[in-house]
Formats: C-alpha cells, sequence, structure tokens
C-alpha cells in the first residue's frame, strides 16, 4: 500500500518510479499463477517477470483486491477497522550533493508533514513534525501553486536574464517582485478555493521566499526550469492556477508572463526544451500556445500570455 501511493505521488510529476513487488507465491515457477499482477494491461507474474515493475503502470486496486481476498474474512474486517493507512504529503528540499557517507544526506531546515486524518482509525496520533488536516487535497496545492509555482517561475524567468542559479537570481529585485506578483495571484486563488487565513498564507509564501534565497539550497536555473512540456501542462503548476483564477474572474497576468518565458526557454541539454522550440519552429508560436498550455486559441489564459510574448 504504501508503494502504491509513492507512485501515486511520482505520477502526476513524472518521475519513474521502480517497485518492488511481494505478492502471494506458491510455486515460484510461473506456473500456479498466484502471484499475478495487472502491469501496463498485460498479466504479469512478479516470481518470474519481477518483482520490480513501473509503479505508475501496475494495477494497484487489482493487485490489492486480489491479495485480501486470501484473507479470513474476519481478519480482513478486523484490520479496516483497527488499521488506516493515511494519504500524506512531505514538502522538504534536498539539494544536489556528494556525499562518500551514503547515508549521510543534506537537507534544508524546513519540513512539512501533512497526513489525511479522515483517513486514520481510532484517532490521530500525536507525531513530531506531522500535522493532521481534514483537506489534505488543498494542502497538495497551496505546496503545488506556492512552492513548485515560484521555483519554476523563478527559473524561467531568470534563464531569460542570463542567470545560472536561483541564489543568484534572487538577488534581482524586479525578478522577486515578479515571482512575488505571482505567489499574490495563487495566494488569491487558494485563499478563495481553500479558505486559507490571508495573513497564515502570506506568511507561508515568505518562508518559501526565504527558502529558495538559501545558498545551501541553490540550484542550477536549467535544471529546475527542465521539462516544459510538463510544466506547461494544462493541470501542472502555472496553467491550472491561471485558469482557475480566469473562471473566477482575475487576470493572472503574472503566471501569463512566466508561461510565456517558460515557452521561451530554449537549452539545449532538455530534450522537453528542444520538443518546444522545434515544435514553435514548425508550426509557430501560436499554435504551440494551445499545443502545450491546452488553451484555447482566443480565449482569455490564451489572449494573456500572447501579450506577454509581445511585451
Amino acid at each position: 500500500i504504501m508503494m502504491k501511493f509513492c507512485a501515486l505521488a511520482t505520477k502526476p510529476f513524472g518521475v519513474k518510479t521502480t517497485v518492488s513487488l511481494n505478492t502471494i507465491m506458491i510455486d515460484g515457477t510461473g506456473m500456479c499463477g498466484g502471484c499475478r499482477v495487472s502491469v501496463g494491461g498485460e498479466t504479469k507474474f512478479v516470481c518470474v517477470d519481477g518483482p520490480e515493475f513501473d509503479g505508475h503502470q501496475v494495477d494497484w486496486d487489482l493487485m490489492l483486491t486480489r491479495m485480501a481476498a486470501f484473507k479470513p474474512e474476519e481478519a480482513k474486517a478486523k484490520v479496516d477497522e483497527l488499521i488506516g493507512f493515511p494519504d500524506a504529503a512531505v514538502d522538504r528540499i534536498v539539494p544536489i550533493q556528494q556525499n562518500d557517507e551514503k547515508l549521510l544526506v543534506k537537507v534544508e531546515p524546513y519540513s512539512e508533514w501533512d497526513a489525511n486524518s479522515t483517513q486514520a482509525k481510532g484517532g490521530c496520533p500525536e507525531i513530531q513534525g506531522l500535522t493532521w488536516v481534514d483537506n489534505l487535497p488543498a494542502y497538495i496545492e497551496r505546496k503545488l501553486f506556492t512552492v513548485n509555482t515560484g521555483h519554476a517561475s523563478i527559473a524561467y524567468l531568470a534563464y531569460q536574464k542570463g542567470y545560472e542559479d536561483i541564489y543568484t537570481a534572487m538577488k534581482d529585485d524586479a525578478l522577486v517582485e515578479a515571482a512575488r506578483a505571482v505567489w499574490k495571484e495563487t495566494g488569491t486563488l487558494l485563499e478563495e478555493k481553500y479558505g486559507f487565513d490571508k495573513a497564515t498564507h502570506e506568511a507561508y509564501v515568505k518562508t518559501t521566499e526565504g527558502r529558495f534565497r538559501n545558498p545551501h539550497l541553490s540550484d542550477a536555473v536549467t535544471r529546475v526550469a527542465r521539462g516544459p512540456v510538463r510544466k506547461l501542462g494544462a493541470k501542472d503548476r502555472l496553467v491550472s492556477p491561471a485558469e482557475q483564477l480566469i473562471e473566477r474572474g482575475y487576470e493572472p497576468k503574472a503566471l501569463a508572463r512566466v508561461i510565456a518565458a517558460a515557452l521561451h526557454f530554449d537549452f539545449d541539454g532538455d530534450k522537453e526544451a528542444v520538443e518546444v522550440q522545434s515544435y514553435i519552429k514548425e508550426h509557430g508560436m501560436e499554435d504551440a500556445i494551445c499545443h502545450f498550455t491546452g488553451t484555447e486559441k482566443g480565449g482569455k489564459l490564451y489572449t494573456l500570455i500572447e501579450e506577454a510574448l509581445k511585451a
């Protein structure tokens, strides 16, 4: 179950996730079929084809249902009554590093660990560093539209200005103001959509900005900006909040500016950047806006992006 939710957590971000399955096995030769699982729509046998598989391709619900079918019904009912597996979200930056001691990992002082209180059984135990919340998707989106959106915004704007790393870029007052404009827009969305307290959210944004100013956490601009195809997706960190703001009657000009900058990200060391630039060269910027962001030509967001590109 832990592997299932790890795979679900990494899938929206395109992070390759390999899982090692431990289904019930009888003969270990692939003959009995007891360990069969569905991977990418195809039947596989863990004993001979695995146990390692692409976690994003595993049919977890089918596998867990089959595994549960072998449990005595009374035991299963007791497990359901006493054991819960709350979904959780963790936010902590781990910078790129090389350590001789493999277990020695440098992380930032800040951390956020939220878990879904509605999935806990027998009450929510006090665990150091853990915050129980009754609406986990709100906190996941808060992190996505603040930390991830902010990081990407700074990276794409910094690339336009020729900065090589995030720490240096954060010394540019104009660039930081542009990022703050993005945070103001996403903050408005989060406060209206989920009811986050304005002052509390502003403090969260201020903390996020401080994290990006930490010289020990600095990262290459091109690494943070990598993957523009994914980052420009309709459900990702830039387009999604922009479209949601438009639905609420706002004009997300700051987000549109970042989207325009992302469309200009032409780092030849990133295959997705090469893909975007090749598409623009072949089809033109107008079609590229629609193709990568999913927005309709002539729509509000499309118009804002066009204006930002001409600015």
